[in-house]
C-alpha cells in the first residue's frame, strides 16, 4: 500500500479535494453506514430496508422465528393470567395443578413454565406434591393490575424508544446521502487528536467495501484480534496514535499497518476471492 495513497481514501471524497480549499492531507472519509443488525433493528429507512429484506431467505427464516417467539411470549402471558385467575376462585387460593390443567387445557410443562417463574418472585409455594398456594403480600387480583400496568409502561417505553430509532436511523441517513455535506465527509488526524476517549490510544480506521465481514475473537491478555474479510474489493485499514506521549513523526498522519507497530496477516482466500481481500 503507497503510503501517500492511503492518506486520504474512501468513496465519499469528492473530486477537487471535496472544497475549493481541498481537504488536509491526511484527511480519511466518513464512511456511510449500510445497516445495523444489533437487537434486530434496521438502522436504514424502512422504504429502503424492505427491498434488502425480501432478498434474503436467511432475514425471511429470522422475522419469522421472532414472529413464533412473539406469539409464544403473548400465549404464556395469556396462560399466566388465567391459571391466577383460577387461583384466585380457589378455596384458600390454593389449586391441583392436574385439575388446572384439564381446565385451561393445556400441558402440565406449560404450568410448570409459569410456577417455577412464580416460585421464584416468592408469591406460591407447593402446598403438596400436584398442588400450589398464593403467599403474595398483596391479593391476586392487585397483584395482576400492577404488572398489567407495569407492562403496559414497558410497552409504552419500548414503542418511545423504537421511534427514536428509526428518527435518528432516517436522520443518519439523510445527513450521509445529501451531496451537500460530502465535502465535509473526512476526518482528519488532529479531528482524533482532540478526543479524549482516544489519547493514549491505538486507533484503527477501516474502508472496506459493501458486505464486509468482521470478527473480533474473544481477546486474550497480551493481544486483541480482529478478522476483516471482503469480496467486492479492498480492505484499506490505517492506524494512528494520538496523545501528547507520541514523536512528532508518529502522529504526523494515518499510518498503513504496515509502518505500525500493529502486526498483520493475509489469511488464505477462498475460492473466487483474492489474497489482498481478506487481512
Amino acid at each position: 500500500m503507497d503510503r501517500g495513497e492511503s492518506r486520504r481514501t474512501g468513496d465519499r471524497l469528492l473530486p477537487g479535494d471535496t472544497c475549493a480549499r481541498g481537504a488536509p492531507p491526511d484527511a480519511l472519509p466518513v464512511i456511510r453506514f449500510e445497516s445495523s443488525d444489533e437487537e434486530g433493528i434496521s438502522s436504514e429507512p424502512e422504504g429502503r430496508s424492505k427491498a434488502r429484506r425480501s432478498s434474503d431467505p436467511q432475514e425471511h427464516t429470522e422475522g419469522a422465528m421472532m414472529k413464533k417467539f412473539s406469539r409464544s411470549r403473548a400465549s404464556l402471558q395469556r396462560l399466566t393470567r388465567r391459571f391466577l385467575q383460577l387461583m384466585q376462585e380457589a378455596p384458600g387460593c390454593c389449586v391441583d395443578l392436574s385439575s388446572a390443567s384439564t381446565r385451561l387445557r393445556t400441558k402440565r410443562r406449560r404450568l410448570y413454565d409459569i410456577t417455577n417463574a412464580l416460585y421464584g418472585v416468592q408469591v406460591i409455594e407447593k402446598e403438596s406434591r400436584n398442588k400450589v398456594r398464593w403467599i403474595g403480600k398483596s391479593p391476586i387480583s392487585v397483584f395482576l393490575l400492577n404488572k398489567k400496568k407495569e407492562l403496559e409502561k414497558l410497552r409504552q417505553m419500548e414503542a418511545t424508544l423504537d421511534g427514536l430509532i428509526r428518527r435518528c436511523a432516517q436522520q443518519l441517513f439523510d445527513l450521509t446521502d445529501d451531496d451537500r455535506h460530502s465535502a465535509w465527509a473526512y476526518v482528519t488526524h488532529q479531528d482524533l487528536g482532540l478526543l479524549q476517549t482516544f489519547q493514549e490510544q491505538t486507533v484503527i480506521a477501516v474502508r472496506a467495501p459493501e458486505e464486509t465481514k468482521m470478527e473480533v475473537p474473544v481477546p486474550t491478555e497480551d493481544s486483541v484480534q480482529i478478522h476483516l474479510k471482503a469480496t467486492q474489493g479492498p480492505i484499506t485499514v490505517l492506524s494512528c496514535e494520538p496523545g501528547p506521549g507520541r514523536t512528532a513523526e508518529a502522529t504526523a498522519c494515518f499510518l498503513a499497518l504496515e509502518e505500525s507497530r500493529i502486526r498483520t496477516n493475509v489469511h488464505a482466500p477462498d475460492r473466487g476471492s483474492s489474497a489482498q481481500d481478506s487481512w
